[in-house]
Order: C-alpha cells, then structure tokens, then sequence
C-alpha cells in the first residue's frame, strides 16, 4: 500500500472515528471461515477456489459497529486483503467472499490475491487502522485439517469454543477440533439443529398437524 493510499485512508477513519466513536476493542470478531471452498459459495453462478473462500464476522459488542473502519488480512503480509464495509448490528454477522477481497484490491492497485486463506493453515486477523499502523483487533488461527475441501470453522455460539463444521466433508480423523458433522453457515448462526425430531409421535398424531 502507497503513503498516499495510506494517508487517504487514515483520513478516512478518521471521519468514521469522530463520527462513530473509538471501535470496540474485540467487539468485532471472525466468527466462521472456509479456506478451500469448491463450490459457488459467493453465488456467481461460477465457482472458485479463490472467490469463493468466506469469513463471516460478529458483532459482540453493545453498539452499531461501521466496518469500514476495520480490514481483513492475514498473517503473511501487513497489508491488508480487504476493508470491509456496512453497518453491523449487536449479534449480527455479516459475510465477506474471496471476491469481495478482489474487487477491493483492484480498485486500490494492490496485489489481487483475494482472502488468501492457505489451505494449509493459517492465522486471519481483523485490524483497525488508527492512522499510523494496523491495530489487531481478532486473531484466529485454523489448522490443516480444518481447511479440507468444503469444511469450515467457526465459534460454537453456547461454548464459544473453535469448531469444526464438517457436514460436507466428514472428518474421522482424531485432530482437534473434532468433526461435529454439521453444517457450514455463512451469514447464519453457528448452530447445528438435530436432524431427527427429539419429540416422538404417532402416524395419526403426524397426520392430523396437516389436515
């Protein structure tokens, strides 16, 4: 990134700031990502490997969090791959795809190279930028194992522990975190609803919910 891309984009937050306040230390949070996607998880109608990589982000504080002031990057580079946008409400998550990340660069003339989440592993971080340096404000490292093909990770919303969601691609492997067999869920909650009812009933009982 230029000085002079800098030196815009610190002017920049800091209309959000005096607009909007200091940003929450930790109330903006990665909540779930996939690194390794193969399908059209952006709905382009095309898939991609890269566009189509995701991490989804939560508000855990009390306030309206602007975005614009917070970027995605991860660990193999300061720079970031891309300054997120929108308003998010307390408890809500918002989605950002690989392709977001290229539209970004591009129009910034920076290296066009998406999320780049490896799929071997690796650390994603949201930064704020304060006008002189990039300052983390979540940081979440994810495994080999959890990059696999169609898999995501993402924080279970009851224990708040890092998660597998490997409903697409099982894992049967004994590497933490554990398969849970659920379901990735970009732009929904982290939950994994049972797939059979827990309240039994008979035929006739079925039956008469429809008539």
């Amino acid at each position: 990134m230029t000085i002079a891309q800098k030196m815009a984009i610190a002017m920049c937050v800091s209309l959000i700031v005096f607009a909007l306040g200091t940003p929450v230390l930790g109330a903006v949070v990665i909540n779930e990502l996939m690194a390794d996607p193969e399908t059209d998880w952006n709905s382009s109608g095309v898939p991609n490997y890269r566009d189509d990589e995701w991490v989804e982000v939560y508000n855990n504080g009390t306030g309206v969090e602007n975005l614009a002031a917070y970027y995605l990057r991860d660990i193999t580079d300061d720079t970031p791959h891309l300054q997120m946008s929108g308003l998010l409400q307390p408890g809500q998550v918002m989605v950002f795809y690989g392709g977001d990340a290229v539209a970004w660069q591009q129009d910034n003339e920076v290296t066009v190279s998406g999320l780049s989440l490896n799929n071997t592993g690796d650390t994603v971080e949201v930064v704020f930028w304060d006008g002189i340096d990039y300052r983390v404000i979540d940081s979440v490292s994810y495994t080999d194992h959890e990059a696999e093909d169609e898999r995501s990770s993402g924080r279970d919303p009851l224990t708040g522990a890092w998660t597998l969601y490997d409903g697409l691609n099982p894992h049967t492997g004994s590497q933490e975190p554990l398969g849970s067999g659920c379901l990735p869920s970009p732009g929904a909650p982290n939950d994994c609803p049972p797939l059979v009812p827990v309240k039994r009933t008979s035929w006739d009982g079925l039956k008469s919910l429809y008539r």
